[in-house]
């Protein structure tokens, strides 16, 4: 499903690790396709999750750059250890140091979900949240893998 992602996101190759440059009108949208662009790499049909259960998550974080980075880790937890794989996201409170989401998804389903990169941790590697002139937020995610 994966309905309330934008595609605002671009894989990038990167010596040894993997990573994803990632555009939003907002900066709850930013987190969102962060969000969809790493469910996009830990399967390989992320349009088959089906929203059949709800997750919430929340994380802090000294800045917005460490929040991303504590959002997609705390995803890949979600993910690795509760074999839950989000469909969709909602934002129910964002700052510059904490955010609380609603995940919506499924337990993960190697035969209909795939299995996409193994990735180990989101890291600090090239991050940094920027507002680009046209009003977008954009960074860039180096997964370690």
């Amino acid at each position: 499903m994966m309905d309330n992602c934008q595609d605002d996101y671009q894989l990038l190759d990167h010596t040894a690790d993997t990573g994803f440059e990632v555009w939003g009108k907002d900066l709850a949208q930013l987190y969102i396709n962060a969000g969809c662009a790493m469910v996009s790499l830990l399967t390989t049909n992320p349009g088959s999750v089906q929203p059949a259960q709800r997750r919430l998550v929340q994380v802090e974080g000294l800045d917005r750059d460490d929040l991303m980075v504590r959002w997609l880790n705390e995803l890949l937890y979600t993910f690795a250890v509760e074999c839950f794989v989000p469909s969709t996201f909602q934002i129910l409170q964002l700052s510059d140091n904490s955010l609380t989401a609603e995940l919506q998804g499924e337990q993960y389903n190697h035969e209909r979900h795939g299995h996409g990169v193994e990735v180990k941790a989101a890291t600090y590697h090239q991050l940094h949240i920027t507002q680009e002139p046209d009003g977008r937020w954009r960074t860039l995610v180096v997964f370690d893998v």
